[in-house]
């Protein structure tokens, strides 16, 4: 069992479309890494993948300029070659791809999604591969000793406030027995209606890595919730 989790609060709850986003995003980003943040989780929504619609390349690129903990980038996205290459460029240092978009009728395109991972690694970026609540883990099993992250959404993506999803414990126990058993060494993160006492079950379960949004954010005493997180 890890010793303590990282703990990666979302940008998800400060809203691009707020007057005073810039300075909404300074204080939160500067106020969560003053606290212990493991990593900053940028959320990262197009409005096609995700009904929503959230920051861009051009919004971790200003996190990275007034921060030093490292950036957790999750692309809720149909994107391209070039957007991962903008991504890379303002300074994520992890990348994390949702397998949904390389899958057709059940089957995983896995040459288009090595040919991403292997772009990601060329750059020296971390790369992640996320799965929805509903998504089969076998899907992953092509590539996962080549990646170095594993982010299970334990809520549907692109909606915030969800309530945890609980099948998702046996998802992950999954996930982990196939690490151990082929001695493998990606990082497990979960990400959705994670509270302090699901993260302590989580971690029991080998998780090394939690994302939290609301929770964090709307606390008076975010070093206080980190901690208990951790």
């Amino acid at each position: 069992m890890r010793e303590k989790l990282l703990v990666c609060p979302s940008t998800d709850p400060i809203k691009k479309e707020s007057e005073n986003f810039k300075n909404e995003l300074k204080r939160y980003v500067k106020e969560i890494s003053d606290c212990g943040a493991g990593y900053i989780h940028c959320d990262i929504m197009d409005g096609k993948f995700v009904p929503r619609k959230t920051f861009d390349a051009s919004d971790v690129a200003y996190i990275k300029s007034i921060t030093t903990t490292p950036l957790d980038c999750h692309l809720m996205t149909i994107f391209s070659k070039n957007e991962i290459i903008d991504f890379i460029s303002a300074g994520a240092n992890i990348i994390t791809l949702h397998i949904e978009n390389f899958v057709k009728n059940g089957k995983l395109k896995t040459f288009k999604l090595k040919r991403m991972i292997n772009l990601i690694h060329k750059n020296k970026r971390f790369v992640g591969i996320s799965i929805k609540p509903k998504t089969e883990i076998n899907l992953i099993l092509k590539i996962i000793k080549k990646i170095d992250l594993i982010l299970i959404m334990s809520v549907e993506p692109g909606k915030s406030g969800q309530k945890f999803i609980e099948n998702s414990f046996e998802k992950i126990k999954k996930i982990n027995e196939i690490k151990n058993k082929n001695k493998l060494d990606f990082l497990i993160e979960v990400d959705g209606g994670i509270t302090p006492e699901i993260a302590g079950e989580l971690k029991r379960l080998g998780v090394d890595m939690v994302v939290s949004g609301n929770y964090i954010f709307s606390a008076e005493n975010k070093k206080e919730i980190i901690e208990k997180f951790s």
